[in-house]
C-alpha cells in the first residue's frame, strides 16, 4: 500500500487574499455609490448668488460601511428650515443715531422689515431621489459578489 500526503501551505493565506480582495470590490462600490448620493444632493442643493453652500457640502466617512453629508457652511440649516427675521436695526454705538441706506433707496431707514426666506428642504428631496436610485444599485452591488464568488 503506498500513503501520498499531501500538505497545502499557504492555502489559508490565499483565502484570506480572496476574502480582502471581495472586501476591497464591495468597500469601492460602496464608495462609489456613496459618491453618486453626494452627487444627487449636490444637484439637489440651490445654487444661491454664490454657491457656496452647493460647493461646502462634503461626503465624510464615519464607519466601514456608513458615510454621511454634511454642510461646511453655517447658513445650510436656514436654508433647509427657512428662517424670519422680523425687523433689522442697524448698528447702535452709543451715542450715534445711524440710519440704513442702500442703493435703490429713496432715502435712509432707521429700521427695516426684512422678508422671510421660505424652507427649502433641497435634502428631504435628494433622500428620495436616493431612496428611489439604491435598490437597482443594491441590485448591481449583490450581482458583483455574486460573479466576485464564482470565480
Amino acid at each position: 500500500m503506498i500513503t501520498i500526503k499531501f500538505e497545502m501551505s499557504g492555502f489559508d493565506r490565499l483565502k484570506l487574499i480572496f476574502q480582502r480582495s471581495r472586501k476591497a470590490l464591495i468597500a469601492e462600490k460602496m464608495d462609489s455609490i456613496a459618491q453618486e448620493c453626494l452627487n444627487i444632493v449636490k444637484e439637489m442643493a440651490p445654487r444661491g448668488r454664490t454657491g457656496k453652500l452647493r460647493e461646502s457640502i462634503q461626503l465624510r466617512k464615519t464607519g466601514d460601511m456608513s458615510w454621511g453629508v454634511t454642510e461646511g457652511v453655517q447658513y445650510g440649516k436656514w436654508v433647509r428650515q427657512g428662517i424670519a427675521i422680523p425687523e433689522i436695526y442697524p448698528p447702535y454705538k452709543h451715542g450715534t443715531k445711524k440710519a440704513m441706506f442702500w442703493k435703490g433707496l429713496s432715502h435712509p431707514v432707521f429700521r427695516t422689515r426684512r422678508h422671510d426666506n421660505k424652507a427649502n428642504p433641497y435634502d428631504v428631496r435628494a433622500m428620495s431621489a436616493i431612496e428611489s436610485m439604491l435598490p437597482r444599485k443594491i441590485d448591481d452591488l449583490s450581482a458583483t459578489i455574486r460573479l466576485s464568488m464564482e470565480e
